[in-house]
């Protein structure tokens, strides 16, 4: 099964993309092909919308099944009880659903198709990630500024306010938003890693606090200064993951009635779930009141609710108070899985690799590090320009001094993998003169092919000790910029050190073999052996690599290591 997804739950409407009813086990999807690869699920009470690699929109269940785009490539999508914000690469954001206590920010009661939320772009104001409760909506603009519409209340908008149609602003210098689709509470991160929260706090899903609507945010200390790796909501508990000391620990708090709390538990108080520690977590869900957990290893933990089969281990209705590893037929084939959960439904579902490479660049060109070129007021990297297009630096300055500082925007972005703008008339114009005649067939990724095989232009040397002779180096050319955009361990290096130094001494202790392979990896998305590669010694010495060299954990690099352990 190499794409694909397991759905199992709730599916009176169809909304979980598979031809059966509801049976309370994981069952093979989708019903149709065409929404594969998919790169994004998102569920609301009786609907599910399915992205696909193209950017393509195709929603099943109650609304009927319909299919949509948008101008401009879809980052992300979020969904409350009956409605979706979706937001594009862009920076704007669509309403799709109800709007009835104004949650798309629109005054029409019920948007059929997707609907610009236009306050945001009259105020000029670009928004970077979203989040969806059970009737409100919450924004992150690109200046960390936190605003909130929809309903408030339980106290969900994070203001002493009315129901808003209007965005509020709650708070500034906010690094990440959480809520979930049946949740009337929210929590936020500050940049200075501080924790906080407001919204419905009725069986303590907050905090301790004898308010059960918190109105303006509080602070949540225990998690403080924490290594967060998400936060999930539920309708009445909380899920925190943290990774500290080298591991994954998980905490929740709220009600216990709904066993979604996966531990016996001190009501507002967050407690550990033992039998999660040290099991290495891929990915959470949790939806109304069922929990997900997905491991490193592919394994799927599972506990709370099962009125509707949510929990896909085939004892329908019946609740599981702690977590349990259940076994899924075929799991183990399906590339890069991801857990996503609705509200009474979830879904284990095949994440499309090809956007990883694409997402880890974008987030290069917007971190403005190592940028080493300047041209009509974008900073950027002179290797990346040069490969993208084939021409030296000067030969693309002076084409790009023709159009304004708008226009060549679009440039940049092709530049860095965004393909969504290629049908752009200015920068079909500004790729012809650079003699780029096939854009659609010149992505990002068939760039770096070409880029591996390119040493001349390779500008940063890791050497690698000698096996026989410790003292002498063999060296390992490689661009800059690709350890930067793939690495976690070399971007931490390079924020550190002199921007000019163009060499490492490799400390990992892997044979030159091995690192030729995971730099083939980084350019290629593959590793492919040799006959002269020893794959068993291949594999012990790249298994640690996710975590040492801090791979994006999304990328498919265990995927293509576990090939060659088969």
């Amino acid at each position: 099964m190499e794409q694909g997804f397991f759905a199992t739950g709730e599916n009176v409407h169809g909304e979980l993309g598979i031809k059966a009813d509801t049976l309370g086990i994981f069952t093979k999807g989708p019903k149709d092909q065409k929404i594969l690869p998919i790169s994004i699920i998102s569920n609301t009470w009786q609907s599910t919308l399915f992205v696909n690699r193209k950017g393509t929109i195709f929603q099943y269940g109650a609304r009927g099944e319909n299919t949509f785009t948008l101008p401009s490539k879809i980052q992300e999508i979020k969904a409350g009880t009956h409605h979706f914000i979706i937001l594009t690469q862009d920076g704007k954001v669509y309403g799709l659903g109800k709007s009835d206590k104004g949650q798309c920010g629109s005054n029409n009661n019920e948007i059929k198709k997707p609907s610009e939320i236009v306050w945001f772009t009259e105020n000029n104001i670009s928004i970077k990630q979203i989040a969806c409760g059970f009737t409100s909506s919450y924004f992150i603009t690109k200046e960390n500024k936190l605003y909130s519409l929809g309903d408030n209340t339980y106290g969900a908008l994070g203001k002493n306010h009315g129901n808003s149609k209007t965005p509020l602003h709650v708070a500034d210098n906010v690094k990440r938003v959480f809520a979930d689709n049946v949740s009337c509470h929210f929590l936020y991160i500050t940049n200075d890693g501080d924790l906080y929260g407001a919204g419905y706090n009725n069986h303590k899903q907050i905090c301790d606090s004898t308010q059960t609507r918190i109105l303006t945010p509080v602070k949540i200390s225990m998690f403080c200064g924490k290594h967060i790796k998400n936060i999930t909501l539920g309708l009445s508990h909380t899920v925190v993951w943290i990774h500290e000391n080298s591991q994954d620990i998980v905490y929740s708090i709220g009600i216990h009635e709904s066993n979604g709390l996966g531990q016996e538990g001190i009501v507002g108080k967050f407690t550990e779930i033992k039998e999660l520690r040290g099991i290495g977590i891929k990915s959470i869900a949790v939806g109304e009141y069922q929990n997900l957990v997905l491991t490193n290893d592919n394994e799927l933990w599972v506990w709370g609710k099962n009125t509707f089969g949510q929990l896909g281990n085939s004892t329908y209705r019946k609740t599981i108070s702690k977590p349990k590893k259940i076994v899924i037929d075929g799991l183990s084939k399906l590339p890069n899985p991801h857990v996503h959960c609705g509200p009474r439904c979830s879904w284990i579902f095949s994440k499309a690799y090809d956007n990883i490479i694409s997402e880890e660049f974008k987030k290069l060109y917007e971190l403005k590090q190592l940028c080493d070129i300047k041209i009509k007021n974008h900073n950027a990297h002179k290797s990346i320009i040069e490969f993208r297009t084939n021409k030296k630096i000067d030969q693309v300055t002076k084409i790009l001094n023709e159009y304004t500082e708008n226009q060549v925007d679009n440039f940049f972005k092709w530049v860095y993998g965004e393909m969504y703008n290629i049908d752009n008339q200015t920068l079909k114009s500004i790729l012809n003169k650079l003699e780029i005649l096939n854009p659609q067939e010149k992505t990002l990724e068939s760039d770096l092919l070409h880029a591996f095989d390119d040493e001349d232009s390779k500008d940063f040397i890791i050497l690698v000790p000698d096996e026989e002779d410790p003292e002498y180096f063999d060296e390992l050319k490689v661009h800059k910029f690709i350890l930067f955009a793939r690495c976690g361990l070399f971007r931490d290096m390079f924020r550190t050190v002199n921007e000019e130094q163009n060499t490492v001494k490799d400390f990992s202790g892997k044979s030159i073999e091995s690192l030729e392979l995971f730099l083939q990896y980084l350019y290629t998305n593959k590793i492919s052996l040799t006959a002269d590669h020893d794959p068993i010694l291949v594999y012990e010495e790249l298994e640690d690599s996710v975590v040492y060299y801090q791979l994006n954990k999304d990328s498919n690099f265990s995927h293509e290591l576990n090939k060659i352990k088969k």
